[in-house]
């Protein structure tokens, strides 16, 4: 009896084995495009995540949670929806500041929701400042002295370069020194 129990609980486990197996194989692959994108305010962006195989229904989220499901997007009304069998895109017209973050596409079957994200960077210009200095600095030899440059609400984080002259005329460039 005991050897008997034992082989049929190994046929059950080739039996679920290859199940799992099988349910693995036709587990659709999920792509999103692009993967990252950057977009000034006031242009136009289109977002795309599909399936090698046919889903339910699909969705797109916002940044800020809300999601879009239809046309138009009952929250955002510059985000136009537009689903196929194997595609969900969606166009965002006019692109703002608040539109920058994480986008999630969610693609639904009938046993599970795959999910995939992009990120949209919405570049904002930075507005520098120079807290203390403005013009030509001028110093005495051996001298040292400290600039601070800053840019507040830079998007993606700006860079800098310092245009130093020596005394014999010729200049150096020092690109984000410490």
């Amino acid at each position: 009896v005991t050897i008997k129990r034992n082989a049929m609980n190994i046929s059950q486990w080739f039996v679920t084995t290859v199940f799992l197996a099988a349910l693995w194989a036709v587990r659709a692959h999920i792509w999103i495009s692009p993967e990252k994108l950057m977009a000034r305010p006031s242009s136009k962006i289109n977002l795309t995540c599909g399936s090698d195989i046919q889903y339910n229904s699909c969705s797109w989220t916002h940044p800020s949670n809300y999601s879009c499901m239809s046309d138009p997007c009952t929250e955002i009304s510059r985000v136009t929806f537009n689903a196929s069998k194997n595609n969900c895109n969606i166009n965002v017209t006019p692109v703002q500041e608040y539109d920058n973050g994480n986008w999630t596409c969610n693609l639904t079957y009938p046993d599970r929701v795959d999910t995939a994200f992009t990120e949209l960077i919405v570049v904002a210009e930075a507005s520098l400042d120079f807290p203390h200095i403005f013009g030509t600095i001028f110093s005495k030899a051996g001298k040292n002295e400290s600039l601070k440059c800053q840019a507040n609400h830079s998007r993606p984080l700006g860079k800098f370069k310092w245009e130093r002259v020596n005394p014999d005329g010729t200049t150096e460039i020092l690109e984000n020194p410490e």
